[in-house]
């Protein structure tokens, strides 16, 4: 237990040890009374927010064209990890690449 001034916003990951694989993973901070709940957790897993252990912030997740893509949450992609290829990404363009 963190004391009250010391406290993280919920939903924070924070990297423990896993006695199963033997490695330290992020695990996400759910609290009783916190807005971040299990469900928000499997939404974001489920649609692939996470990549290389990490979430990625919704300012760097790719724009999303299609508004009935399953992916697709306020406009952004969420599959960031890439294990969907829906093709209503937006692809940004690198300015050597053009």
């Amino acid at each position: 237990m963190r004391p009250k001034g010391a406290q993280r916003e919920s939903g924070h990951l924070k990297k423990l040890y896993c006695i199963y694989c033997q490695k330290e993973v992020n695990h996400a901070e759910i609290r009783e009374n916190g807005n971040y709940t299990l469900e928000d957790f499997q939404q974001e897993f489920n649609l692939g927010r996470f990549k290389n252990g990490d979430r990625e912030a919704i300012s760097e997740l790719s724009e999303c064209s299609c508004v009935h893509c399953p992916f697709n949450v306020n406009g952004r992609c969420w599959n960031s990890n890439r294990t969907n290829n829906c093709g209503h990404r937006i692809i940004e363009r690198d300015d050597n690449n053009e």
